[in-house]
């Protein structure tokens, strides 16, 4: 008695948990559909998300790279706005940040030159090391004895 109980109990359950997946697998199909893919397609994706395809996202992709390049879609109305014309204020913008980066690239080339034009000159600044990816790896800096035992109680932790 208290067998057929619970078995009802979980016959209930198993009953609103099918009618809670039909529902989403409706809303996904009516989702597929709204957006443009065809009803193969649509049956081919779910085909392939019911036996746990692995490709069921290639499946999925590849209807929507279709979908996106027949007329009439919903896709096929976004693709203009990604892949479409740029307007003049995209030109614009574009060329506006191009110039201002080769303007601030001269600029940093022209302060560069100066001061190495200047160390150059003056022979105090003969042994300076500049940080270049050669002359890095050569720096050698003695530490003082406390920066010493910093160093090594960071290096113990």
């Amino acid at each position: 008695m208290v067998r057929i109980a619970r078995l009802q109990r979980q016959n209930l359950f198993d009953i609103q948990q099918i009618t809670k997946l039909e529902s989403r697998f409706n809303q996904l199909t009516g989702l597929l559909h709204a957006i443009g893919l065809s009803p193969s397609d649509i049956v081919t994706v779910c085909e392939a998300l019911e036996f746990s395809n692995e490709n069921a996202e290639d499946f999925l992709v590849n209807a929507i790279k279709a979908a996106v390049n027949q007329p009439g879609t919903p896709l096929a109305t976004i693709k203009p706005i990604i892949v479409g014309p740029r307007t003049p204020e995209h030109y614009r913008s574009a060329l506006t940040m191009t110039l201002s980066t080769r303007r601030e690239l001269k600029s940093s080339r022209k302060t560069t030159k100066f001061w190495k034009k200047l160390a150059r000159e003056d022979g105090r600044y003969a042994d300076l090391v500049t940080p270049s990816s050669s002359d890095i790896s050569s720096v050698h800096e003695l530490l003082s004895p406390q920066r010493e035992d910093a160093l090594k109680a960071l290096i113990a932790r």
